[in-house]
C-alpha cells in the first residue's frame, strides 16, 4: 500500500513539473508567442555575436499591434537610464502608441567608457550589426511594423544614427541625431570623393533615409563646424554641409525656413514626389545638451527635442 501511495506521488510530481515545462518551453517559441510583461519598462538582454548586450524598453498600454519602434541611443561613457530618464521620450511613446528601445553601449577597450562603435577608433564592436538585428528582433517578437522602425541619438549616439542611416536602410525608415554629426570613416565611406549631392545620385544604388538634425551652435564637444573635441570622432563634415548633403540625395527641391523660436531657426527640406524631408534645427547659443523643458541644465531649453523627432518620424508612418 506505501509502495503504491509512493508511486502516484511520485506521478503526480512529475506531470506537473513536466506541465510545467511545456508550459515554458510554449512561451519560448516565436510561433504564438506572448511577452510575459506587456506594458511598463523592462530590462532584457540579446545575445550579438556571442556577447549579452543589455536594453530597457517601454511599452506603453494599449499598444496596438503593427506600431512603430523608436532605438534611443545614448551618449559616450553615458547610459540608457540617462536616455530614459531625462529625455522625454516615455511620455512621448505614451501619447503616441509606440515602442521605445534604449540600448546599452559596450565598454571600450583602454578606457572602459560605454560607447557606440560609430565606425570610429575606439573599438571594433560591431555596434551596426547589434541595433540592426535588435530592431528586427523586438519588430517580430511585439508584432511591429518593420516598415517604420526608426533610430535616434544624443552625441555619440546621434554618430551611431548616421552610421545606421548609411549602412542599414534596410532596416531604419529615418533617423535623428542630437549633437551628434557623421564621423570621418562613416562620412569617407558614404561619400568617398567628397560629391555634391547629384554626382552621389548617379553612383550610388542605395537608398537615402531621411534625417533629422539638431544642433547648438554653443556645443563645445561636438561642435557644430565639424571641429574636433576628441580625435575619435574626428574627420566628418560641418551639420551644415551634412544636412545639405542629405536634402540633395533625398531629392529634396522645396526649402522652408521657420523661426521656431526667439533662438532656434528650422529649415526643413522637402521632397514633393516621394515626401522625404531633411529636417535642420539650429539651436543658438546652446550647449552640449538634449534640448527639452522637462530637462533643465545650465538654462531652460525653448524647444523639446523629443517631439519634433516624433513629429518627423510621423511623416513615415502611413
Amino acid at each position: 500500500m506505501k509502495k503504491k501511495l509512493l508511486y502516484i506521488l511520485i506521478m503526480l510530481v512529475f506531470c506537473t513539473v513536466f506541465t510545467g515545462c511545456i508550459k515554458s518551453i510554449d512561451t519560448m517559441t516565436n510561433e504564438g508567442y506572448t511577452s510575459p510583461k506587456k506594458t511598463g519598462t523592462i530590462t532584457a538582454t540579446y545575445e550579438h555575436n556571442g556577447v549579452t548586450r543589455e536594453y530597457i524598453l517601454y511599452i506603453p498600454e494599449d499598444l496596438p499591434e503593427d506600431s512603430a519602434l523608436v532605438i534611443g541611443m545614448h551618449g559616450y561613457t553615458s547610459s540608457p537610464w540617462t536616455f530614459k530618464d531625462n529625455f522625454g521620450w516615455d511620455k512621448v511613446a505614451d501619447e503616441n502608441k509606440f515602442i521605445m528601445c534604449y540600448p546599452q553601449g559596450a565598454n571600450e577597450v583602454y578606457n572602459d567608457y560605454s560607447h557606440w562603435n560609430a565606425r570610429l577608433t575606439l573599438s571594433t564592436v560591431d555596434d551596426v550589426g547589434f541595433i540592426s538585428e535588435l530592431a528586427l528582433h523586438l519588430a517580430e517578437e511585439y508584432k511591429l511594423d518593420k516598415d517604420t522602425i526608426f533610430a535616434t541619438g544624443f552625441s555619440n549616439g546621434g554618430y551611431m544614427a548616421y552610421t545606421l542611416a548609411c549602412e542599414r536602410p534596410d532596416v531604419f525608415r529615418a533617423v535623428a541625431s542630437v549633437s551628434g554629426l557623421m564621423s570621418g570613416y562613416t562620412w569617407q565611406s558614404y561619400n568617398p570623393y567628397d560629391l555634391e549631392a547629384g554626382e552621389w545620385l548617379e553612383l550610388s544604388p542605395s537608398t537615402p533615409v531621411p534625417v533629422c538634425h539638431i544642433h547648438g551652435t554653443g556645443d563645445l564637444i561636438v561642435p557644430i563646424d565639424g571641429s574636433v573635441y576628441l580625435p575619435a570622432f574626428a574627420g566628418g563634415p560641418s551639420a551644415e554641409k551634412m544636412v545639405r548633403f542629405w536634402a540633395g540625395i533625398n531629392n529634396c527641391s522645396e526649402v522652408e525656413v521657420v523661426q521656431v523660436s526667439k533662438n532656434v531657426e528650422a529649415t526643413r527640406y522637402i521632397n514633393p514626389d516621394s515626401n522625404s524631408q531633411v529636417w535642420y534645427y539650429e539651436y543658438d547659443g546652446w550647449n552640449h545638451y538634449w534640448p527639452s523643458e522637462d530637462y533643465i541644465v545650465d538654462k531652460p531649453s525653448e524647444i523639446n527635442a523629443q517631439e519634433i523627432i516624433w513629429e518627423f518620424f510621423s511623416i513615415y508612418i502611413s
